[in-house]
Order: C-alpha cells, then sequence, then structure tokens
C-alpha cells in the first residue's frame, strides 16, 4: 500500500485535536506506521490549524506538505489549506451551501478533485446533537471513505466518551450517521495480516 497523506484542518477549539487523535489512535488499531503532527495558531483561541496524518504499511518518517485527503470542519480553514490537497485528491466537508467556498470546488474540480460531503448540521441535529457535534460526524465520514470496518472507530470513540453520560449517545449517533451517509468507500488496499 501506498503512503496515504490525510489532513484535517479547523479552527482551535472546533473539536480538530479530538478527531486527529482518535484518527491515529484508529489506525494504529490497524497496524499501520505513521507519522502526524498537530500545527498551533499563534492565538490563543481560535485561528486556523491543522492536523496532519500520512500513514502506511511501511515505516514512515516525515510528513508531506501536500496531501492526498483533506477534512475540513470550517470554512475558514478549507479557505486557508485547500491548496495543500493534490490532484485527484479527495475533500471531505460538511457544507450543503457552497457560498464561501465556491472558489475552492471551482478549484477542486480542476484538479480532478473527488468531493465527499453532506450537510453536517442537519445530521448533528437529526441524531438529537449540535453544531458542537460536526467533528464527530466527519470523523465518521472520513472513516467511512477510507473503506475501514466501523467498530474500530466506534470502540475509540466509545472508550474517550462513554463518561461523558449527557452527550455519549448523541455522540455514537453522530459518528454512525457520518459514517453512513457516505456513499462511494474509498478502500484502501489494506495486507490481509492487517484484518
Amino acid at each position: 500500500m501506498n503512503r496515504t497523506r490525510l489532513r484535517i484542518v479547523g479552527q482551535s477549539g472546533s473539536g480538530l485535536l479530538t478527531v486527529g487523535n482518535l484518527m491515529c489512535k484508529a489506525l494504529q488499531k490497524f497496524g499501520f506506521y505513521l507519522c502526524a503532527d498537530r500545527e498551533y495558531p499563534s492565538l490563543i483561541k481560535g485561528g486556523h490549524s491543522c492536523f496532519t496524518i500520512n500513514f502506511s504499511d511501511t515505516p514512515v518518517h516525515a510528513l508531506s506538505k501536500e496531501v492526498d485527503i483533506l477534512v475540513g470542519i470550517d470554512k475558514q480553514s478549507l479557505v486557508a489549506y485547500h491548496e495543500s490537497l493534490a490532484k485527484g485528491g479527495v475533500l471531505i466537508h460538511g457544507y450543503d451551501q457552497t457560498a464561501g467556498i465556491a472558489d475552492i470546488l471551482e478549484n477542486a474540480e480542476k484538479k480532478k478533485v473527488k468531493i465527499c460531503s453532506t450537510s453536517v448540521r442537519k445530521l448533528a441535529s437529526s441524531c438529537g446533537g449540535t453544531v458542537q457535534m460536526t467533528n464527530i460526524i466527519l470523523l465518521g465520514m472520513t472513516w467511512g471513505y477510507l473503506g475501514f470496518e466501523f467498530g474500530i472507530i466506534e470502540a475509540l470513540v466509545k472508550e474517550k466518551f462513554e463518561k461523558k453520560k449527557e452527550i455519549f449517545e448523541v455522540t455514537m449517533k453522530c459518528l454512525k450517521a457520518g459514517f453512513e451517509s457516505v456513499g462511494t468507500r474509498h478502500a484502501l488496499s489494506l495486507p490481509s495480516d492487517f484484518l
């Protein structure tokens, strides 16, 4: 399997770190080698930031500037990082209205980028959640797009949130809704001993 380069972008406080850490743990459960880093903005709160993960079935020693998959938690961060998406890559986002990202989508079309999107706010609301849970829906979407089995990411999210009784059930519903919202799965070719 070739290296897969993933970047999650969002503002500080948007759940970026949670999504990045859960994704790393889930990929390690599969036995992938990975290299990951979180970029910190110079602001205490807010500011664009990213969590970059490169993973492969062979050792990874550094991060690439370009990425294959870009996951956008908010529009401002998509604007800041969309140019790092490689030609033929995948853009995962949660906006049903394209105002504000029309230029990004136009640029993506020129680069033959595949778009994976759903209205994450509506999906969160239908699960009984709030806008703060859109990061969990995007986590589910990303995991689903990669073609991995749901049980691995489900177990890790459950472990992280099971003590937060007031949001646990809704969080799990949001994760599953995001996972199930993805129509086409990439299904990375994994070595047989990974599964």
